[in-house]
């Protein structure tokens, strides 16, 4: 990228500032993001991922699941999902979620309260993390203020 012209010093001696190549590639993310922005639907909002909650793929799962789209393609639901509001939501996205149907009903069933999650919590120890549920609540009950460094101590405790 070749130099690009400055204001003059502070006596009057113009000078330069070099740039090297590749930077300022973020304003022309956002330059190109903006064009595609205002080529969309004014309506839609335009998001270059969105990542789906336990929720959102459920109601697509049922939504799939229904007699109104029983006969149509991947493809043609990717379509009216898209009608929906899941812009970003892709056939491949689509065949992964309805492969894995019972793992995320079942998991949904199990564990109500995570609906609003994106992700599954892995753990490495349930044992541990139960252990230490059980203490937190415990102290919770008690009236006791717990900080993370705590809560971290106690579960190196439990290992």
């Amino acid at each position: 990228m070749a130099p690009s012209s400055s204001p003059f010093l502070f006596n009057n001696t113009p000078f330069q500032v070099y740039r090297p190549p590749g930077q300022g590639s973020a304003v022309r993310r956002r330059q190109k993001e903006s064009q595609l922005r205002s080529q969309t639907n004014t309506h839609a909002p335009y998001s270059l991922r969105q990542n789906l909650t336990m929720h959102d793929k459920l109601k697509i799962l049922d939504y799939c699941g229904g007699d109104s789209t029983k006969d149509l393609t991947q493809q043609e639901k990717v379509v009216q999902l898209h009608s929906m509001g899941y812009y970003t939501l892709s056939q491949s996205t689509l065949s992964t979620l309805l492969r894995d149907e019972d793992l995320l009903r079942a998991y949904a069933d199990a564990h109500p309260e995570h609906l609003h999650m994106k992700r599954r919590p892995i753990v490495q120890l349930p044992h541990v993390e139960a252990a230490l549920h059980e203490w937190i609540l415990q102290k919770q009950d008690w009236g006791i203020r717990l900080t993370g460094d705590l809560i971290r101590e106690k579960a190196q405790d439990f290992c």
